[in-house]
């Protein structure tokens, strides 16, 4: 993630302004759940349940990381 200053923004709305710029000059993003309300109704339901099952997964494979990298020399662990 990073932030950049955007032209004519003050310094109080870069602070409060989120990590993210979501639109520039090269691209605009979405998140999942924006693209997912975009999605005909019957595919709605399936993609859903595969992004729950995508999230649950992460959170599985992120608690094993955060347990180990204390150990294997990972900076700021």
């Amino acid at each position: 993630m990073y932030k950049v200053p955007v032209e004519g923004e003050s310094e109080d709305g870069y602070k409060t302004r989120g990590l993210y710029n979501r639109t520039n000059a090269f691209f605009t993003s979405a998140g999942v759940d924006d693209l997912l309300e975009s999605i005909e109704d019957e595919e709605k339901a399936k993609m859903k349940e595969r992004i729950g099952e995508i999230q649950r997964k992460y959170g599985e494979l992120s608690e094993v990381y955060q347990k180990s990298k204390g150990g294997a020399g990972i900076p700021l662990a």
